[in-house]
């Protein structure tokens, strides 16, 4: 059994607004200079201030992290698990795609937060989150076990 496209794609929503969220924090109290969104919109497009490329910049990563979700729907029997697993493949993105876009170190410059941000926000956060909710898209969401 599989989750729908919308399923996976409604998870994946769901889990980037967790990861938003997660980085508003992590700016909130200086771990991080600025959302990446924030980055990426300020390098691609440019511009000064942080209002535009903050709304814009976070629509786009909202949009984009829902299309990272799609594939998740050909998953057999998904579970939080699998989702946390399959976050794995943003992940690689982030550490090697992102720093080749805006001329940084790849993998976060072996740096430990540029290590582990993208592990925690990929897999721990948005990847459980996708799972969790396909799975109980699938299977009822009443049971509360952890699921592998």
């Amino acid at each position: 059994m599989s989750a729908t496209l919308r399923d996976a794609a409604i998870g994946a929503f769901l889990g980037s607004l967790a990861v938003v969220g997660a980085f508003g924090l992590l700016v909130l109290f200086g771990l991080v200079p600025e959302a990446p969104w924030v980055t990426m919109w300020l390098h691609l497009f440019g511009g000064t201030g942080w209002v535009l490329p903050a709304v814009a910049g976070g629509l786009a990563f909202l949009a984009l992290g829902t299309l990272w979700g799609l594939p998740f729907a050909f998953v057999n029997e998904p579970s939080t698990f699998k989702g946390i697993v399959y976050g794995i493949v943003p992940t690689i993105w982030a550490w090697s795609g992102v720093p080749l876009i805006l001329g940084t170190a790849p993998m976060g410059g072996l740096k430990p937060l540029g290590l582990a941000i993208p592990i925690v926000m990929n897999c721990l956060i948005w990847g459980s989150i996708l799972g969790w909710w396909c799975h109980r898209q699938i299977f009822g969401g009443n049971s509360g076990a952890v699921y592998y």
